[in-house]
């Protein structure tokens, strides 16, 4: 990408005000997700449209984790894949906003994650009952079914993977608020820097 437009669209510094904006949104987000938990539907107005993108974009990477393991012929590892990869680009994502320090990009890519965690979540609580909707319309291809009741012959392990996963999806959201809260404090604390030089002078007087 080319540096213009990376400082454009992930600046290093995050103004106070879109600090605020963007923990505000992280909040909403998690409240819809993570409380009022409607389910696939995802309520409507613009969080339940924010909601659904997320989803979308994580379904992507899911699917793309079936595909990229199918060559093993491992069946468990194939099933696996998809929420495997479904959590760690994004994983992966918040890596390279922590490296390049761009706090306004880590926000949007933490809410990414923990969006990622609470459907995946979802989706292995899920095993036993296969009652969520898949995209297949056929709940003997539920991944987590077939993993836990088939392959690993090992009911009830759903319930505390489950648990791990959104414990990750929550501490996301945790980090999400602190960049927001850190980037816009820090932003006045740069700028008042970079004033005092000028108000001194070339001599320093």
């Amino acid at each position: 990408m080319p540096p213009v437009l990376t400082r454009l669209l992930a600046p290093r510094g995050l103004h106070p005000v879109l600090a605020l904006a963007g923990g505000f949104v992280a909040v909403l987000l998690a409240q819809r997700l993570w409380i009022v938990d409607p389910g696939v539907e995802y309520g409507g107005g613009p969080i339940g449209w924010l909601a659904r993108v997320a989803h979308s974009v994580n379904l992507l990477f899911h699917e793309a984790g079936h595909a990229i393991l199918m060559p093993t012929g491992w069946e468990a590892l194939i099933l696996l894949g998809g929420t495997l990869l479904q959590l760690l680009v994004p994983m992966l994502l918040v890596g390279l906003a922590v490296r390049e320090r761009r706090p306004g990009a880590l926000v949007v890519v933490l809410m990414l994650l923990s969006a990622s965690a609470y459907s995946a979540a979802t989706y292995v609580a899920d095993a036993r009952d296969r009652a969520l909707p898949l995209i297949t319309g056929d709940s003997d291809s539920h991944d987590w079914g077939q993993l836990v009741y088939e392959i690993w012959r090992a009911p009830g392990v759903e319930d505390p993977i489950a648990l791990v996963i959104r414990a990750l999806g929550i501490a996301a959201f945790v980090a999400a608020l602190a960049v927001c809260v850190l980037a816009g404090r820090r932003w006045g604390v740069d700028r008042r820097a970079e004033a005092v030089p000028r108000r001194l002078g070339p001599y320093g007087r």
